[in-house]
């Protein structure tokens, strides 16, 4: 390994020193001696091991129902964007209406989904899409 550290170095600036754009670089990898470098990789790769990554991901904090529900919602509306006609674009938001007004109870205090403009024609550089208001989204506020 030391006889071809001097190789190895030339051909890690070589590669790596046009791809960056930070002229300091150069200077960085070549103050960086090879077996440092090789030796802290490894360091690195014994620390991350699959045992290692589980630990990382089992304890990470949960998930609240709200937010979960929210991103669905939000995926709902990102699949309405691709629907074929305004009438299936306005069913989509009943859809999400009534879903909302279910999980409520009672009080109608979830949102409502209201169509403002839908255009589903597609032209090169103007894509289809629809624009929807959500009403009665703030329990503090009547007006909306």
């Amino acid at each position: 390994f030391q006889e071809n550290a001097a190789e190895i170095q030339r051909k890690i600036e070589v590669a790596l020193g046009p791809h960056l754009a930070d002229e300091n670089f150069k200077d960085f990898v070549s103050a960086m001696p090879v077996a440092a470098m090789h030796y802290y990789l490894e360091h690195e790769d014994s620390i991350k091991t699959p045992s290692w990554k589980r630990r990382m991901h089992r304890f990470t904090p949960a998930i609240g129902l709200d937010l979960v529900a929210e991103l669905n919602e939000a995926l709902v509306l990102s699949e309405l964007s691709y629907a074929d006609t305004v009438e299936q674009v306005k069913d989509g938001l009943e859809v999400l209406s009534g879903t909302a007004n279910e999980e409520s109870d009672g009080k109608g205090d979830k949102p409502e989904w209201e169509l403002l403009f839908c255009d589903t024609e597609s032209r090169p550089n103007k894509p289809s899409h629809f624009l929807a208001m959500q009403k009665n989204a703030s329990r503090y506020d009547d007006t909306l």
